[in-house]
């Protein structure tokens, strides 16, 4: 059940962002009139350029990034990208995700979810890695219990939803609003 319950979280999650930059893209917004931490999503590849440059091709990187940065080029946010470190999307990842985008709403709309999303992801990753087979894993939970934990990640796999579409109609994106 975890495992499955933590691919359904992460899938509404990736899905979402995937979406989100893809609607940022049809706007026609200009890379100019991105906020700033939107940019580190925008610019990611020249990003991964400047980072890959060598000491040669520094200087030149970093013109070029602030040249792009302030262009009337339109938006075209390359492929999916979900900004954390490749970790289980967890706290730390959530942060990562609010913070590249600028997302203004509570992260969580209560604070249960937040250590609902934390056990699901440990007890994933205890049966994902070996250290734990799945029914020993459940059967530290009664059914209740487990029933409280789907419904809450589902409240919040719809939460997310809400607050990224509030994000994208109020344009938060965007300095020229």
């Amino acid at each position: 059940m975890f495992v499955e319950l933590y691919g359904a979280y992460e899938h509404s999650i990736e899905s979402c962002l995937t979406h989100l930059t893809s609607l940022i893209n049809d706007s026609n917004t200009k890379l100019k009139q991105l906020c700033p931490c939107v940019m580190s999503v925008a610019l990611d590849p020249e990003c991964r350029s400047l980072v890959n440059s060598g000491v040669k091709k520094k200087w030149v990187s970093r013109k070029q990034l602030f040249e792009r940065a302030h262009s009337p080029d339109i938006v075209n946010i390359n492929g999916p990208i979900i900004p954390t470190d490749g970790a289980n999307i967890k706290h730390n990842q959530l942060i990562s995700i609010w913070q590249s985008f600028g997302i203004t709403s509570d992260m969580y709309p209560n604070f249960t979810v937040r250590h609902r999303i934390e056990d699901m992801v440990e007890k994933r990753n205890a049966i994902a890695h070996g250290r734990m087979s799945a029914s020993e894993v459940g059967a530290l939970m009664d059914f209740p219990e487990m029933e409280k934990m789907v419904n809450d990640i589902s409240e919040y796999c719809s939460y997310f939803i809400d607050c990224i579409e509030v994000y994208y109609q109020e344009k938060h994106y965007s300095t020229a609003v």
